[in-house]
């Protein structure tokens, strides 16, 4: 499988790219290749990658190319909606925060405000909140007060606050500028609890 993906040349080039380091050998290789990076064909696989957003700023910070459009296009778009995804995070936090709940945001989001130096470079489709179990009701309140919707995307799941309760999260939505932003919020379990299996639902004991 791997020498499948590496031995497309595009996905080689995206590989490349997306690194946060290159040699001087790779960067020779990415400005000798700008001509089929800024191919549509390379903008597919990109773009069916969710990379779009990623590949154009970083090859803004290591080349000072601009693929122009339809690159800058989907950059200003994901940097818009993240930004504003995390503008209300924030204020969710704080509010939080007011409450005496502390909130640790998970994998992409904690990378995305600790690490990156722009949103476009990190692109995600929502946020993973992580709190404590006794503090999941209030923070589900909060996050509620802040204009959020109890909405699962998944056919599968409902709106029953007791039963997402009882697995352990639940999801959030609210509509702006035209775009979904979405959080998911998990509590972390005490070292003394375990998870009974019940049929095909884990219920978490009182």
């Amino acid at each position: 499988m791997i020498e499948q993906i590496f031995g497309n040349e595009y996905f080689k080039l995206m590989s490349i790219i997306i690194r946060e380091k290159n040699s001087d050998d790779e960067l020779v290789y990415l400005r000798n290749s700008i001509k089929k990076i800024a191919s549509p064909e390379f903008y597919a696989i990109a773009d069916e990658h969710e990379l779009v957003s990623t590949i154009g700023v970083k090859l803004k910070k290591k080349l000072c190319v601009n693929l122009g459009e339809p690159w800058n296009q989907e950059i200003d778009r994901t940097r818009k909606r993240l930004s504003s995804l995390f503008e209300n995070v924030e204020k969710i936090g704080a509010d939080l925060a007011a409450h005496g709940i502390p909130l640790v945001l998970l994998k992409n989001g904690g990378i995305a405000i600790d690490i990156m130096d722009d949103f476009a470079e990190c692109p995600m489709g929502d946020i993973d909140m992580l709190c404590k179990k006794d503090d999941f009701r209030m923070a589900h309140d909060i996050i509620i007060k802040h204009g959020f919707k109890f909405k699962f995307r998944s056919i599968y799941e409902f709106e029953d606050f007791e039963t997402a309760f009882a697995d352990g999260s639940t999801e959030y939505s609210i509509e702006e500028n035209g775009e979904t932003l979405v959080i998911l919020l998990f509590f972390i379990l005490s070292p003394n609890k375990k998870v009974v299996l019940k049929g095909r639902k884990s219920v978490v004991p009182p």
